[in-house]
């Protein structure tokens, strides 16, 4: 089972979706949902928006680690990512969100044939404010 702390309700009250996708939402104490995470028998999830080559954006919720959150979450937690594909899998990528929201920007620099790699690299730092 997994779950996601919903910060606008009271704590304890989790989301979570049954073995149909279907969404459901209900109140368990925080000591129990800490003694089956403890257990391996629940996990807690954070959304993540991903881009990719797809039209729009895609939502998920993934099963990450503190680190992975404190870098590149936002204030509720949320990650951005973005997709390509090797060999027809796809492969995900963590990002800052300032780097997810100029993707577009980005990909225009990188297939600019006028451009060095050198002038590539300087101006997509330029855009996410390295």
């Amino acid at each position: 089972m997994w779950w996601q702390k919903n910060d606008k309700k009271p704590d304890g009250t989790i989301q979570y979706r049954d073995k149909d996708g279907k969404l459901h939402e209900t109140w368990i104490p925080p000591e129990k949902m800490h003694e089956w995470e403890k257990q391996g028998l629940a996990k807690e999830v954070y959304k993540s928006l991903i881009k990719g080559p797809w039209d729009g954006v895609k939502e998920d919720f993934w099963d990450l680690t503190e680190e992975q959150i404190k870098k590149f979450g936002n204030e509720d937690k949320t990650v951005y990512a973005i997709c390509h594909y090797e060999n027809g899998e796809p492969q995900y990528s963590l990002v800052s969100k300032r780097f997810w929201e100029k993707l577009d920007e980005i990909e225009k620099l990188l297939v600019n044939p006028s451009l060095t790699e050198e002038q590539k690299t300087a101006e997509i730092k330029k855009l996410v404010g390295e």
